[in-house]
């Protein structure tokens, strides 16, 4: 639930907006344009604040944005687990988390991938980048449209024994 309040400056009447946004942990969002008239007080008593009303047809919807986030494309994909761990690290028992961060492009091709947070061994976070070479995400989109989107994730190299 959420509550909104509007306060007019002081000796202000007439219609005034403004514009309430609203995000969703699905990655939806809504924007809507409330217009308020602020009136003249009837009485002769200087004291009462002006009264906002605002009608149910002066509320406009603005835009309403579908969001989904890039995710992985299990057709293509990344170069992690057993099978691609670094065999120098698995000889040295190394072992850590690597966050990356990486563009996914409107096509669903990776680019511009870097280190954010290393594992602290090099040979990992090599590892990490290379992780990406030839995988592809299926790319965010914005109301059904295909976008370009910059994520950030962790990639963890842990020995099983």
């Amino acid at each position: 639930m959420v509550r909104a309040v509007y306060a007019p400056e002081k000796a202000f009447f007439g219609m005034d907006s403004f514009v309430l946004r609203g995000a969703f942990a699905s990655g939806n969002s809504i924007a809507k344009e409330i217009v308020v008239t602020i009136e003249v007080p009837q009485s002769n008593s200087s004291q009462e604040p002006p009264v906002a009303l605002s009608a149910p047809n002066e509320t406009r919807l603005i835009s309403v944005v579908n969001h989904t986030p890039p995710r992985m494309d299990p057709e293509h994909p990344l170069k992690i687990g057993q099978r691609h761990y670094p065999k120098e690290s698995l000889r040295a028992r190394e072992q850590g988390q690597c966050k990356v961060e990486v563009t996914v492009a409107a096509d669903g091709s990776l680019k511009d991938p870097k280190i954010l947070q290393s594992s602290g061994y090099p040979r990992l976070e090599k590892a990490c980048l290379d992780a990406l070479a030839g995988g592809r995400f299926k790319p965010a989109t914005e109301n059904g449209v295909p976008i370009e989107k910059t994520i950030a994730f962790p990639v963890v190299w842990m020995l099983t024994n």
